[in-house]
């Protein structure tokens, strides 16, 4: 009964779901689904490392970008990990390592600028890669 608004279950949308919805669903583009559910780990991030490129931080606030870059690229890493995307489960673990705030890497500022920047970047990318799997 197409078009009847009738219920019916979808594996897509995991449940019960009105036939046009999931039409409308398939239909949304990516970048759409992208603004209905924000990828809040990694504008974090990145708004961190742009900030501590700029100069007159506190020590205080490398520790605390230590720790979030660490757990965002931690968390990131398993969501590789269970999408099963093992090339970024392996740039995201090399990613957090470097950022571990535990066994810490000593590199001066120009250094840190310059992978703040890299890093920075592979986190906009992971807004993209991560996104458009599913785990199913």
């Amino acid at each position: 009964m197409h078009g009847s608004g009738q219920l019916r279950v979808d594996k897509a949308v995991d449940g019960w779901a009105d036939e046009n919805e999931v039409e409308k669903q398939a239909a949304m583009p990516r970048l759409t689904k992208l603004w209905r559910s924000p990828p809040y780990a990694q504008l974090v991030g990145i708004a961190m490392l742009a900030w501590g490129l700029a100069s007159g931080h506190s020590y205080a606030y490398f520790i605390l970008l230590r720790w979030v870059i660490f757990g965002v690229f931690i968390f990131l890493c398993v969501r590789a990990c269970q999408l099963k995307l093992h090339g970024w489960v392996w740039t995201l673990g090399i990613a957090a390592a470097i950022y571990n705030p535990i066994i810490r890497v000593h590199l001066n500022r120009e250094l840190w600028s310059e992978i703040n920047i890299v890093t920075g970047g592979i986190l906009a990318l992971t807004v993209w890669v991560l996104r458009g799997k599913s785990l199913a």
